[in-house]
């Protein structure tokens, strides 16, 4: 959806017409969208990868 926009956005901007209200309406909502499923990817990465043991005080491990 970003993409696309953007890509409309450029044509028309090199075309030298204007773009409108709804080409940047619909941009920002793909970055809100974007920035929402890159949160919930950290999110699930960080549940999903085991956090690292603390060192034990045990000099003599096997």
């Amino acid at each position: 959806m970003t993409v696309a926009t953007m890509t409309l956005h450029g044509t028309l901007t090199v075309l030298g017409r204007p773009s409108g209200e709804a080409i940047a309406l619909i941009s920002g909502l793909g970055h809100v969208l974007l920035t929402v499923g890159l949160i919930l990817l950290f999110v699930t990465l960080g549940k999903r990868i085991p956090a690292k043991p603390a060192p034990s005080s045990d000099p003599v491990q096997a």
